[in-house]
């Protein structure tokens, strides 16, 4: 469910609020790749959806199965804004992912 809140451009922080509210069950768990919903944010650039993310504790520089962070998956995808999100909260320009490659 979060996976999929992650991905909406609009309504996605209510969205996750809702069923995080409606549950006992911990959304925040990642595929079967890797992925959290943090990363699925990133990709889309909904720093929106981040911030909640931090606001609930979850570690958003946790990496998926290919070491990537939220900063590679900005960049890759052209979102400057989670880049810029990314630093602002002291992400490393320095990690490596499985392919030898920086954000």
């Amino acid at each position: 469910v979060m996976h999929y809140a992650a991905s909406l451009q609009h309504h996605s922080v209510s969205f996750a609020k809702y069923f995080q509210n409606m549950s006992e069950f911990d959304f925040f768990t990642p595929t079967n790749k890797g992925s959290y919903p943090f990363h699925i944010a990133a990709s889309g650039g909904n720093v929106p959806f981040l911030e909640f993310c931090v606001a609930l504790g979850h570690d958003v520089f946790k990496l998926d199965d290919l070491n990537r962070s939220i900063l590679h998956l900005g960049a890759m995808r052209g979102n400057i804004n989670v880049v810029e999100y990314g630093l602002e909260k002291g992400g490393n320009l320095q990690a490596v992912e499985i392919g030898g490659k920086n954000p």
